[in-house]
């Protein structure tokens, strides 16, 4: 029987140009590797093709949901600014944390930045939160277990 302790995806930290910033969600951080396959002219016909590893390959879209808070207006910029300037870009680093408060997984997003945002939750018979949803896109994703 193994002592591994299953780790809780409630309890992390966004941070982004210095910005820390608190999200009620996070998903895309996905990591995949294509496959290269080929076949070697040494083998029989019928051989199967050989793999290998291929380029790495990430979602299309970090998607984050938080709260809208009145006046902040600090994501709305960033989106303004990048659609104008291309070098608006930054890191966004999202750490999972452990029941006292220390980092377990570090995802680093490498040159992101955000490509949708949109405002959830008008409905006159509600008293719940606005949820701002923010779409990134990103030029790659890198995972690290910090020990």
């Amino acid at each position: 029987m193994s002592n591994n302790q299953f780790l809780l995806g409630n309890h992390f930290l966004v941070n982004w140009g210095g910005t820390n910033m608190g999200f009620q969600e996070v998903s895309g951080l996905e990591l995949e590797t294509e496959v290269a396959s080929y076949i070697d002219g040494s083998f029989p016909p019928d051989a199967a093709p050989l793999k290998k590893a291929g380029r790495s390959k990430y979602s299309d879209k970090l998607s984050m949901k938080t709260g809208y808070c009145k006046g902040d207006d600090e994501m709305l910029q960033w989106f303004l600014d990048a659609k104008s300037d291309m070098t608006k870009k930054s890191d966004i680093t999202i750490t999972l944390l452990d029941e006292m408060d220390q980092p377990v997984i570090t995802w680093l997003v490498r040159n992101a930045f955000p490509t949708n945002i949109a405002d959830f939750g008008l409905n006159a018979t509600s008293n719940e939160i606005i949820i701002q949803s923010i779409d990134f896109a990103h030029e790659g994703v890198t995972m690290e277990y910090v020990s």
